[in-house]
């Protein structure tokens, strides 16, 4: 049974010393990532970028292969600004159908009552009006 249990143990650890590692290259690739970031954006852009990752991490990815690309192909002159930054996300989130507001009122007596009433006011600016003639 002690062997078992020291086995056990030994495979925890083990485990363990697994998962830290993997953490800690998780973190270096996020910080190499921030860093290389930091430069190729200016510092708008980047909080900009950093806030698109917390509300939309697939568009952050998208954007992140989409920057590496420019960078690659050497297509980027300079750091990027919010306005570029922007436009670029504005493509890579794809047609985004903009929110309505739809209000359904019960039983409809709005429209009846709206209908009347400018009837109602166009006949007063009728009479008015010729009045104002005559």
């Amino acid at each position: 049974m002690a062997d078992n249990e020291a086995d056990m143990e030994a495979l925890r650890r083990k485990k363990m010393a697994d998962v830290y590692q993997q953490a800690q290259a998780r973190a270096q690739q996020e910080e190499q990532l921030r860093s290389a970031l930091a430069t190729i954006l200016e510092p708008a852009a980047y909080e900009r970028l950093m806030l698109v990752k917390m509300s939309s991490p697939d568009l952050f990815s998208r954007t992140v292969q989409a920057i590496s690309y420019l960078q690659q192909a050497r297509k980027l002159n300079g750091r990027l600004n919010e306005a570029q930054l922007r436009a670029m996300l504005v493509k890579l989130s794809g047609t985004r159908k903009e929110g309505t507001i739809t209000i359904h009122r019960k039983g409809g007596d709005d429209m009846k009552r709206k209908g009347s009433d400018e009837t109602a006011m166009s006949e007063n600016t009728n009479a008015a009006a010729g009045r104002a003639e005559g």
